[in-house]
């Protein structure tokens, strides 16, 4: 039993040391197993670390295609360009497969220190329009970087998320004018019409200040009109009508033509009589366009326009009798009648209302035209007589005839001319011996004037007032410093044998042949007439003459 327990014992200890074998052996597997994977581990960091900064250089085009990282795919597209290979790359493509995933870390890459991965950066931005982008974008508008600072912009213009209104406002304050530009007009075309109103406002005084002109307004006030309410943008302008600053004025009545609400007319009409000769230009205009976008305006603004139209010492109502005539309403007649007859109205208003009812045969207007040629409404305003003459010329009396005739012995030339220039007009057999005689005036505005007003198309006198046009100019050009070739006798008989307006008559051409070949010019008007004669609308008489 003895050695049964020692046999026993030993047995033991054998097993007891196979046993611490095997587990120094596990550990030293353990130890290899570790070592090998701290091994690979570093080897595959190197090769990481390696391929990260290497493989961009090695394979620019497939890291472009394939990487999903955003940093080697910057770089490697930034090796396509050095190497002049942009027109392999992919590089937009690859944006827009990636879509607003590539939104942060470009945003991140805005940061790099390289200027040319920036760059990328911000190109692609513009692939991907990713709005949490647009803070950053801001602040670039300021960047020292001007090639940057476009890229931003840029990135900017292709996000049209009106959610990002309150940030491109708040930046206002901080970019450059060149940056403010940029913010209006992203405003102006994506902005959310809530906020805009005041900043539009505000803008607009500056505009008018003379401060952000090279900005376009109309852009950031057309966004404001199309989504904003028109009522509250009326009101919110209205205080600006009453401004000091004239510009101010302006500014309020252009909006109002522009808002395209007939509530707005009432504003416009007052503004017609403003004390400032552009605010009344300007209240014209709008109200124009405001009626454009509401027919009927104007006419139903009738009874204020005529109520207005009262002389005031000093101020012009000239704007005032536009919109008059414009309505073309019976009472706006009269009320531009009473302005020919009454000495309050100022000069500005009374030519204005002369010129609005030039052309109308209404006894009325035919009447107080006579009345102010005669000197009855005027004092000593030869400007103003001249022009009811010239306005006469559309009436067809015997009566009105008669005193054109008389005219033309006024003392003043220029209604002598304004009379001569309204019976060409006429077909009255007597205009064409007006016409030459007049030829004859010792005045060279009277007879530049008569000249520049011949037409001998419709007269049964047309050949004698060809032929003593033909006479005037052996007498020399008219004597007139600022006369133009076009107003020259010669010029104007070959105009006329050229223009068609002389019908060709095979019996009349003995005359003219004589009266042609007897002047001292002949050779100017030969060359005329073969310039004439060689062209599309050449006549028949021109190219006879000129050939035989």
């Amino acid at each position: 039993m003895g050695k049964r327990a020692a046999g026993g014992g030993n047995q033991a200890v054998v097993t007891l040391e196979a046993a611490a074998g095997a587990a120094a052996q596990r550990r030293q597997l353990i130890a290899w197993l570790v070592a090998s994977a701290v091994v690979a581990s570093i080897l595959l960091a190197i090769a990481a670390v390696v391929l990260w900064y290497r493989l961009p250089q090695w394979a620019p085009q497939w890291v472009v295609q394939r990487s999903p990282w955003m940093r080697p795919l910057l770089r490697a597209e930034m090796e396509l360009r050095n190497r002049r290979e942009t027109s392999e790359s992919r590089f937009p493509e690859r944006m827009r497969e990636l879509g607003q995933r590539a939104g942060p870390s470009l945003v991140a890459a805005l940061s790099d220190g390289q200027l040319d991965i920036r760059l990328l950066a911000l190109e692609g931005l513009q692939d991907i329009s990713y709005a949490p982008a647009v803070p950053r974008l801001v602040d670039l508008l300021g960047d020292h970087q001007q090639e940057e600072a476009a890229q931003a912009e840029g990135a900017l213009m292709t996000i049209a998320d009106p959610g990002c209104t309150a940030v491109v406002l708040s930046g206002l304050g901080r970019v450059d004018d060149e940056g403010r530009v940029v913010l209006l007009t992203w405003l102006s075309e994506h902005g959310d019409q809530r906020g805009l109103l005041p900043v539009a406002k505000a803008y607009w005084q500056r505009a008018h200040d003379g401060a952000d002109a090279v900005f376009d307004y109309d852009g950031l006030f057309r966004r404001v009109y199309t989504v904003g309410d028109a009522a509250t943008i009326r009101e919110e302008f209205r205080p600006m009508l009453k401004a000091a600053q004239p510009a101010w004025r302006m500014a309020a009545l252009t909006v109002f033509g522009d808002l395209g609400a007939a509530a707005a007319a009432p504003d416009l009409v007052a503004g017609l009589i403003d004390e400032d000769e552009k605010v009344r230009v300007t209240a014209y205009s709008a109200l124009h366009r405001l009626d454009e976008a509401c027919p009927g305006v104007i006419a139903a603004q009738m009874p204020a326009l005529v109520a207005l139209f009262d002389p005031q010492p000093g101020l012009s109502r000239r704007e005032l009798a536009c919109m008059l005539d414009d309505t073309r309403d019976a009472r706006a007649v009269q009320a531009l009648v009473g302005v020919l007859r009454t000495h309050a109205w100022d000069k500005a208003t009374r030519d204005q209302a002369l010129d609005d009812l030039a052309g109308n045969d209404d006894p009325a207007v035919v009447t107080a035209m006579v009345e102010v040629l005669t000197g009855r409404w005027t004092v000593d305003e030869d400007e103003q007589r001249a022009t009811a003459a010239f306005a006469l010329g559309s009436a067809h009396s015997v009566a009105v005839l008669d005193l054109l005739y008389s005219a033309r012995a006024d003392a003043s030339p220029a209604v002598r001319t304004a009379a001569l220039q309204a019976l060409s007009r006429t077909t009255d057999p007597r205009a064409g011996g007006a016409l030459i005689a007049a030829l004859a005036d010792p005045d060279a505005w009277v007879r530049q004037g008569t000249i520049s007003a011949i037409d001998i198309s419709g007269r049964p006198d047309g050949i004698a007032v060809l032929i003593a046009l033909i006479d005037a100019a052996q007498r020399g050009p008219v004597p007139l410093f600022l006369a133009s070739e076009e107003n020259q006798p010669w010029w104007v008989a070959t105009e006329i044998l050229g223009s068609g307006s002389y019908p060709f008559d095979p019996a009349q051409r003995a005359v003219l042949d004589l009266a042609l070949n007897r002047q001292s010019w002949v050779k100017r008007i030969r060359r005329d007439a073969l310039a004439i004669a060689s062209s599309s609308y050449g006549t028949p008489y021109l190219e006879l003459w000129w050939r035989r």
